[in-house]
C-alpha cells in the first residue's frame, strides 16, 4: 500500500504542476538497492 500511495501522491503532484503551466518529467524509479532477477541474469 505505501508503494501505490506514493505513486499516487507524485501523479497528483505532477499533474497540478502540469495544470499550472509548467513543464514536468516525471520519472519514477523502481530500482530500491537491490538486484532483480533481470539485474542479475
Amino acid at each position: 500500500m505505501g508503494h501505490a500511495f506514493n505513486r499516487a501522491l507524485i501523479d497528483s503532484v505532477v499533474r497540478f504542476q502540469r495544470l499550472q503551466g509548467k513543464n514536468v518529467l516525471c520519472l519514477p524509479g523502481t530500482n530500491h538497492g537491490r538486484p532483480t532477477g533481470s539485474d542479475v541474469a
